[in-house]
């Protein structure tokens, strides 16, 4: 984010009480920003990071959902696997 310094504040007694008001806001809300202080900026990166944080940890735990679910189908192909092993071993004993 690039935050440009105005040239000068709009002076308050030009135009009309809204532009005066309008002046002034954007007056303090520049001044305001001049006056933050690094533990302000941190909170600022923070917040966003803490959003990044919440949004790695939902993927991660879907991923470990998506993990399990392999596991187990892995889990039921060695058993398939197994059993027909078994079953093709003793067909042959029964053919001889």
């Amino acid at each position: 984010m690039v935050l440009l310094e105005p040239y000068c504040p709009l002076p308050l007694e030009v135009g009309t009480e809204e532009s005066q008001l309008s002046s002034q806001h954007a007056t303090n809300n520049w001044r305001n920003l001049l006056t933050l202080g690094c533990r302000d900026w941190d909170l600022a990166i923070r917040s966003n990071t803490e959003d990044l944080t919440k949004r790695s940890k939902e993927l991660l735990h879907q991923i470990k959902e998506h993990e399990d679910v392999v596991a187990k189908k892995w889990s039921n192909v060695e058993v398939e696997v197994s059993r027909t092993k078994d079953e093709a071993k003793k067909q042959r004993q029964a053919d001889q």
